[in-house]
Parts: structure tokens; sequence; C-alpha cells
């Protein structure tokens, strides 16, 4: 019986949804101090937003977004708070709130994907979607991010599909 290495499983989906998507992509899990990336994919993609291996993401971010929509509450909401009041102290026009955050969350988990535009910078667009395992439990989320005016970023637009498709594919592959 042929043994699979998940690790190039996981590789060979990014690298083909970076190439299709034309953006860069990366995995990120929930670690010590909230979502960690753990693999990026930068393909011939040319562009400032990549993301180093180890950077912690805000939860305010697409990709920080889908951990509380789909993790248990305790565990993020310590975190979401810090995270809204550094935006709002960061940013001119910031109105972060936490129930406007959890009225998000709720859309996040209903529709499995996350997007934020210019949220750091103003020229950038971000996608996030769940993994989970073979159980259904969250495991981790996949993103793409890119400059807005070079892709389509509708909700339901064929980046958003694409980026769904992989994170199903990511699921279907991940055990224990």
């Amino acid at each position: 019986m042929k043994r699979t290495d998940g690790r190039q499983i996981f590789g060979d989906v990014m690298k083909e949804l970076t190439n299709r998507a034309g953006l860069c992509s990366y995995l990120c899990i929930w670690g010590s101090n909230g979502p960690t990336v753990i693999r990026s994919e930068m393909g011939n993609v040319q562009t400032a937003a990549r993301v180093r291996i180890g950077s912690n993401l805000s939860v305010l971010t697409a990709t920080g977004m889908i951990f509380p929509s789909f993790m248990p509450p305790e565990s993020t909401r310590e975190l979401l708070i810090r995270d809204i009041v550094d935006w709002n102290r960061e940013s001119a026009n910031a109105q972060a709130s936490v129930e406007k955050s959890m009225h998000q969350l709720d859309r996040v988990k209903k529709a499995r994907i996350a997007r934020t535009r210019g949220m750091r910078n103003p020229t950038w667009t971000a996608f996030s979607s769940p993994v989970f395992d073979p159980n259904g439990n969250f495991q981790m989320a996949l993103t793409v991010i890119g400059v807005t005016t070079h892709f389509d970023t509708r909700l339901n637009g064929p980046v958003a599909d694409q980026l769904k498709a992989s994170a199903e594919q990511l699921s279907a592959h991940l055990i224990f």
C-alpha cells in the first residue's frame, strides 16, 4: 500500500490555487498567539502581499475571522477583544466592536468564506476558507491575497469559488 504525503498534497493544492487564481496563498493554524502562518505559496506572483511563515495575524483579517467563526468562543474571545481595541486605536475611522464582529463571524460561518478589503493596505483584498478534519472539526484556514484591482473580489466570484474548492480538497486529505 502506497503512503500519501500530506505535506506534498497540501503543497500541490496550494500551488494549483496560487497559479489558477494568480494570487498568493497561505495556510494558518491556531497558535499560542492566534492565527499563525504555517505554509505559504507565492508562485510567480509579483506583489508585496507576502506573508512570512510564523507570522501571527489579527482575528480581524480574513484569515483571522475564520478561527472565531468555527472555534468555541471561549478560545478566541480574549484575542478578538484585544484586536478590536488595537484596531480602534490604530485606525483613524475605526468602528470595530464585539457586536459587529460577532455578526460578521456568523455570516462567515454560514458562507464558509471570509473577505477583507483594504484592511491594512487599501490595495489588498483577502479571502479565507476553513479546512476541516474527517470528523468535520475545524483545523486551519486557507487564504488567498492579492491586489484588489487584479482579480474578482466578489464572494460568489471565481476566486472565492476556487478557494472554497481548494479548502474542500485539503479537508478531504486531512487525516491525523
